[in-house]
């Protein structure tokens, strides 16, 4: 080891010191940088989360204005547009059931009379569809003659049924039978089939119109057999006619609604 040699103080004094240069110090703060925790950190931190903080705290009270202004808008405009009532639940019309008719007042025919006796006498027997399908096959295999007495049995209780179907309307006021004959049509238009409608003995016929008048009038004078070339006659006379002649029909007319008029009012109060 080497040994420290003491000197003279005048030959230490006598040695240069050497002095650092500021920029070197200044490069090598730099590339140490602060210590953790230093003061102008910590201000430059906190500074930061304040302005964080004030601007999250403008963004909520922004948006509870915002929310505060829709509910204000939502209670004006439901204060001003009043509350609709729930309406009642309509039954569909074509859903409802049509108003059945006395049994005795159905048309039947020749067919129907020999399958219900067929099946009354063979009931228990075997299975309805099994009689019915049975029952088919036997009326096939009759005579003219045996099928022409069940026509005849059916025809006089068509005659009976009518009577009894009319007598069952009479029963009925104008506006029943009004309503039943609506629930009819819609029925036909949601079923896509026929539905038989109620025809009121009761009401009264409707006014004819001019033409129809002249129809009237001049129909059986008419020749030939086709319906068609009947209309095409009418109407090429009712063309011809001179305007005095077609005013005698115009008035005709007129006094035939008139009629309607008065006995629908009748009618009506049935």
């Amino acid at each position: 080891m080497m040994s420290r040699v003491a000197l003279p103080l005048r030959a230490w004094s006598a040695i240069p010191r050497i002095a650092a240069p500021r920029a070197m110090l200044a490069t090598a703060a730099k590339r140490v940088g602060r210590p953790k925790g230093s003061t102008k950190d910590t201000k430059a931190k906190s500074k930061t989360a304040t302005t964080k903080a004030k601007k999250a705290e403008k963004g909520k009270k922004a948006d509870k204005g915002k929310k505060a202004e829709k509910g204000k808008k939502a209670k004006t405009s439901a204060a001003k547009t009043p509350k609709k009532k729930k309406a009642a639940k309509k039954v569909s019309v074509s859903k409802r059931a049509m108003m059945k008719l006395p049994p005795e007042a159905r048309a039947r025919s020749g067919y129907t009379i020999y399958s219900s006796a067929y099946l009354n006498d063979n009931k228990g027997t075997q299975l309805q569809k099994d009689i019915m399908r049975a029952a088919a096959a036997a009326w096939t295999a009759l005579s003219p003659a045996e099928k022409g007495t069940y026509v005849q049995r059916a025809q006089t209780w068509n005659a009976r049924a009518e009577t009894v179907k009319a007598e069952f309307i009479a029963s009925l006021t104008p506006e029943q039978v009004s309503e039943e004959n609506r629930l009819r049509m819609a029925k036909e238009k949601s079923l896509k089939r026929s539905v038989n409608k109620l025809r009121d003995p009761r009401k009264p016929k409707g006014p004819l119109n001019v033409y129809m008048q002249y129809v009237k009038g001049h129909y059986a004078t008419v020749s030939g057999s086709d319906t068609q070339e009947r209309g095409k006659q009418l109407g090429e006379g009712y063309r011809a006619l001179s305007t005095a002649e077609k005013q005698r029909y115009a008035s005709a007319a007129a006094a035939d609604l008139q009629r309607y008029k008065r006995e629908m009012e009748a009618y009506k109060s049935l």
